[in-house]
Formats: structure tokens, C-alpha cells, sequence
């Protein structure tokens, strides 16, 4: 054991949950629910369960300190990990944030949400790490509090988003499938060109894994043709799209499995809608950097091998219709 571990255990106190060094004292982490809207999962969510870190400086700083916080499996591999404060609505509507002087002996409090990607499953989450400082000033704490020495923990390591699965790409068979599009008229929110928009012309993209969700990295892109056949519009993610009312705006899953079907929505621009470039066909192209497959919508309205897409090396064949 070398010395800088040797002073890291003498200065953490793992068994009481807290750990103290020069530049922040950590306090026991506890558990509370959010009271307004959160980022998570590649959306917003409301209801969704959050980690409550306090620190305090020992001394006064100035900026924002170092930051460094992730969710572990039961593996005690890291599965989550974040370098900044988390987007999340706090009480009286403003978004949480740490001052530009953070003034020694006060305390702020930081909230970290727990993603319900990994709230459960085969590689839900076991323990949550925070540390903040750099070096041997670092302080941080666990939770819960019994779950291990802070120590034990590495942050070296890619975490594996829950979103894009692990990236092993290379040695599973993955079978996308584009089960069928659609169209309808949403009458919620939806993000365009960074405002939201109600009542818009949607494509609804059915998506599935018959096998490989463990490969990793997918995407679910969209491209809008007009008459000619020149590409006018593009999504390359899908925007955050409004699907429960007042509690929930997704962009992609949070997590791909096997033999799951889910619902990817795509809003068509009002710009796009009418006049000189409006759209007449629109591209949805579903799989990750080994393979993918594609659909058009509407069916036979063009020749893929005719439209110019990033992606039509990976398409081997268009998909007929179910």
C-alpha cells in the first residue's frame, strides 16, 4: 500500500458515511424525490428519485471545484458517471447551481438524480460515489454508506451508459428492425430548433432489437426528402418529444433490449410542411456502426438507393412492410 493510500484511509471515515479533507467536509448522502422537472435518461422527467450530497469548504474558493460522481454495479464496475452539476429544477423554479464563490464553513447541497434506467434490472445500480476536489484534498463520500471504502472505487474507467450498452460491438450479431412508421398529430411538445411546439406533424418510428442490444452505441436517425429527391432536413437523435402530459419528454430509450418494442418520434418542421421545400419523403435509418437498416416513409415513395444518406453503405436493403 503506497503512502497516498495510506493518507486516504486515515483521512475518510467510510463507516459513519462521511470523509473530511483539506478543502471540503462531505456529509452523510441522503435520499429524497425531486420536486419539479429533472434531465435524466436522455429526457425530462418529473417524480424521479435524487442523492443529496452537502459539502462545505474549509476555506473559501473561488470557481467551480472539481467534481466527480457515478453510479456502480454490483461488480463494483462503473455504469454512470457525470463531471458537472446535474440539470434539474430546484424550489421557486430556477435550475440548480453552484455559486462562483463557494464561502468557507457554508453548506450547499447538491442533488444528483438516480436514473430509472438503471434503478433496476441485471445492471442496475449498487452504489453511488461522489468526490470533490482534486488529489490528496479530494473529499467524497458513498452511499449507501456501507457499501464499501471510497478507495475501492474507480472512476478511470468509460462508463457504461445504459443508453448505447456496452460497446463490444464487434463480437455480437446484431438484427435491427424497423417495424413500421407512421404519421399522426401530436398534441403535446415537442423541441424544434430549441422552442417547443405543440400540435405538429409527427413520424412515429416502431424500432426492435431481435438480437445484439449488448453491442451498444444505436442510433435512430431521420432524413426528409423533398421532390426532387435533395435532402432538406435531417435529425441525427431524436429531439425530446412530449409523451405523458406534464411529466415526461423522451428523445431515445434509456436502455435497448432484446425483443422490446419502442416508439421513437421524429416532428416534422412547419418549414418543411409547404411551399418550394417541402418534404416528400423521409428516410428513418435504425442500428449502430456495424449495421442498419432503413424505412421510408411514405412506402414507395422513392428508390433509396436513389436518396443520399450518411448511412447507405451500412443499409443493405430497404425494409417491405409487415
Amino acid at each position: 500500500m503506497n503512502k497516498h493510500r495510506v493518507a486516504v484511509l486515515f483521512l475518510c471515515f467510510i463507516g459513519i458515511g462521511w470523509c473530511e479533507a483539506q478543502q471540503f467536509t462531505v456529509s452523510p448522502i441522503t435520499r429524497t424525490t425531486a420536486s419539479g422537472w429533472v434531465s435524466v435518461d436522455d429526457g425530462w422527467a418529473q417524480g424521479v428519485d435524487l442523492l443529496k450530497v452537502r459539502i462545505r469548504p474549509e476555506e473559501t474558493i473561488q470557481g467551480t471545484p472539481k467534481l466527480m460522481a457515478g453510479f456502480f454495479n454490483k461488480e463494483g464496475r462503473l455504469i454512470r458517471k457525470t463531471t458537472k452539476v446535474p440539470h434539474l429544477q430546484a424550489r421557486g423554479g430556477d435550475y440548480q447551481s453552484l455559486p462562483p464563490t463557494l464561502e468557507a464553513g457554508r453548506n450547499y447541497d447538491i442533488f444528483f438524480p438516480i436514473p430509472p434506467s438503471i434503478a433496476s434490472g441485471p445492471d442496475s445500480w449498487n452504489a453511488f460515489v461522489v468526490k470533490f476536489g482534486d488529489g490528496k484534498d479530494a473529499a467524497g463520500a458513498v452511499y449507501p454508506a456501507d457499501r464499501g471504502d471510497l478507495i475501492e472505487f474507480d472512476f478511470s474507467g468509460s462508463a457504461n451508459d445504459a443508453a448505447h450498452g456496452s460497446s463490444d460491438s464487434s463480437t455480437a450479431t446484431v438484427v435491427p428492425k424497423i417495424k413500421q412508421v407512421v404519421r399522426y398529430r401530436n398534441s403535446m411538445n415537442g423541441l424544434i430548433d430549441g422552442e417547443w411546439k405543440t400540435g405538429l406533424t409527427t413520424l412515429r418510428a416502431e424500432v426492435r432489437l431481435d438480437q445484439g442490444a449488448e453491442a451498444g452505441n444505436f442510433f435512430v436517425k431521420a432524413y426528409f426528402f423533398d421532390s426532387k429527391g435533395l435532402r432538406i432536413f435531417d435529425y441525427q437523435k431524436p429531439p425530446q418529444v412530449e409523451v405523458k402530459r406534464g411529466s415526461e419528454y423522451v428523445s431515445l430509450p434509456p436502455r435497448w433490449e432484446n425483443e422490446t418494442d419502442y416508439d421513437i418520434h421524429f416532428p416534422v418542421p412547419p418549414s418543411i410542411e409547404r411551399g418550394n421545400s417541402k418534404w416528400r419523403t423521409a428516410v428513418i435509418v435504425f442500428g449502430n456502426p456495424s449495421v442498419a437498416v432503413a424505412r421510408m416513409y411514405p412506402e414507395g415513395s422513392a428508390e433509396l438507393d436513389t436518396l443520399d444518406f450518411p448511412e447507405q453503405t451500412l443499409v443493405q436493403t430497404e425494409q417491405a412492410p409487415e
